[in-house]
């Protein structure tokens, strides 16, 4: 994405990237959770702890899909501004965009899937007691923003060097 005029501050193609590839991440994530509460494997999950069905894998393949969206942002803005900090703070905006998205999905999760899900299984004595522990949602909120922030801004961290070895290797040529 080449700048529209000179004036343009860099700053804001950094936002403006990390928001482009955020939301397509958090979409992507959206349409996973939904995915995986619809066909039951969330719960399946809960019941059984380590359930193992081809769309269990969606978590994991839901994660790379993000850590590659942040690594294209970081890549994107390094190769717009030539500055390594706006290709990682663009990696952060998309990794904040995510975590948030991902945060509204586990409030929604717990209050109503989840407590639902333990409280049925628990009068019907079919819940495997004492294994299964909720993470406090603000321990939850702390861990995934953190998570997902250093992500982001390590993978666009790492692509904006990637992209200034890029540039230096066809200055030499």
């Amino acid at each position: 994405m080449q700048a529209s005029s000179s004036t343009e501050r860099p700053g804001l193609a950094a936002v403006r990237t990390g928001l482009l590839f955020g939301a397509i991440s958090a979409v992507v994530f959206v349409i996973s959770a939904v995915i995986l509460d619809q066909t039951g494997t969330t719960v399946a999950l809960i019941t059984v702890g380590s359930a193992f069905t081809p769309l269990s894998l969606l978590n994991q393949v839901t994660l790379v899909v993000a850590l590659a969206l942040f690594f294209v942002a970081g890549l994107r803005t390094a190769r717009t501004t030539a500055k390594l900090s706006l290709a990682a703070a663009a990696g952060l905006i998309a990794g904040l965009m995510v975590s948030i998205v991902e945060i509204a999905t586990d409030v929604v999760n717990q209050d109503f899937l989840y407590k639902k899900t333990i409280a049925t299984l628990g009068q019907h004595h079919r819940l495997v007691v004492g294994w299964f522990h909720f993470l406090p949602l603000n321990s939850s909120i702390f861990w995934t923003l953190t998570i997902y922030s250093l992500l982001g801004a390590g993978f666009g961290f790492v692509a904006g060097i990637l992209q200034g070895q890029i540039r230096q290797q066809a200055i030499w040529q």
